[in-house]
């Protein structure tokens, strides 16, 4: 109906009056809410007349007006540094892309060792950190409303090195790394603002608790070797994906090697994958099964990516450890 009386109007010549009429049909729009007709309206304003200038700007004022007066009052309250920090049409951005969940005591919306692409929002509730080794289960830390947390996975390039468990019924808002994926052009430095506010603002370290556990478990030995690496399904069979790597230390438990990657999105969809390495030390040639737990982002698109080893009891692999630790 209202794409027939706009095209009536353009038929008739009459592009003014088409202009017009969808100016205003934005602005009913906006006004019951209806934020994404209102948005498809003033694109199609746009495609018909792009240099309506004053309504294109006009539309574009009240559609973020009509969003600021339809945040709930609460979430400027609880997070007042968050949204001092970014403009009106970051805070909307932000705000209208999060989802809501009521999340029951005794449920974990974080799990260790398993991946995470949301930032969590703690509305109210209070929920602990954790962390699992073997039977023994270690509380890191607490957290109530106005924390945040998940932000070590959704901003890096990790599997899940604690879980979060609820310990009260926890309301949280939550953002889904797929619901950012339009940012870099409608708000091109909100990501970034989030990024760092997230690191000024936690309350705990989970890179550094990531790293006194390795240290607990297996000490790390340099290593310098050129290695193939093959994708692989949960049947151990190869999936016709492989690149070539540059092996940088190794342990009991695991590997390290560095790659070339170009987008932090292809590295970041290694996290999970079961692979195979191949590589030759002289006339000793290894071959491990393991999954990529993590990858991290080094100048000039070099990344490392750290591979915990499933297939440790590897003879050749075991006598390669005896003859460096020997060394060490």
């Amino acid at each position: 109906m209202i794409e027939e009386m706009v095209e009536q109007l353009l038929a008739q010549g009459n592009k003014q009056a088409a202009v017009k009429q969808l100016y205003e049909l934005i602005i009913e729009a906006a006004g019951r809410r209806d934020f994404a007709g209102a948005e498809a309206l003033r694109l199609k304003l746009i495609a018909i007349d792009d240099m309506a200038l004053s309504e294109i700007i006009g539309s574009a004022e009240v559609i973020e007006a009509a969003k600021s007066a339809a945040i709930d009052s609460s979430w400027y309250e609880q997070w007042q540094d968050l949204c001092a920090r970014l403009s009106e049409e970051e805070n909307n951005a932000l705000y209208f892309a999060l989802k809501e969940a009521r999340l029951r005591p005794g449920m974990a919306f974080i799990d260790q060792g398993k991946l995470n692409n949301r930032l969590f929002f703690i509305m109210q509730g209070q929920a602990n950190i954790v962390c699992r080794q073997e039977e023994r289960e270690t509380l890191f830390h607490q957290l109530k409303a106005g924390d945040i947390v998940g932000e070590d996975t959704f901003f890096g390039i990790s599997i899940c090195t604690t879980s979060v468990i609820c310990q009260s019924l926890v309301t949280v808002k939550y953002l889904e790394r797929k619901n950012t994926e339009g940012w870099h052009e409608s708000v091109p430095a909100l990501e970034e603002k989030l990024r760092v506010y997230c690191q000024s603002y936690a309350r705990f370290d989970h890179g550094q608790v990531s790293k006194n556990l390795e240290r607990r478990q297996n000490k790390r030995y340099p290593l310098e070797a050129v290695l193939n690496a093959r994708l692989q399904n949960l049947k151990g069979q190869d999936v016709g994906v492989s690149f070539r790597g540059v092996l940088d230390d190794i342990s009991v438990g695991g590997v390290c090697f560095y790659i070339k990657c170009s987008q932090q999105s292809t590295a970041r969809m290694l996290l999970g994958r079961p692979v195979c390495l191949t590589f030759s030390l002289g006339k000793v040639a290894m071959d491990l099964r393991g999954v990529i737990v993590s990858s991290k982002h080094h100048l000039r698109n070099d990344y490392t990516v750290h591979v915990k080893i499933t297939n440790a009891d590897n003879p050749c692999f075991n006598q390669l450890l005896e003859k460096i630790s020997a060394r060490q």
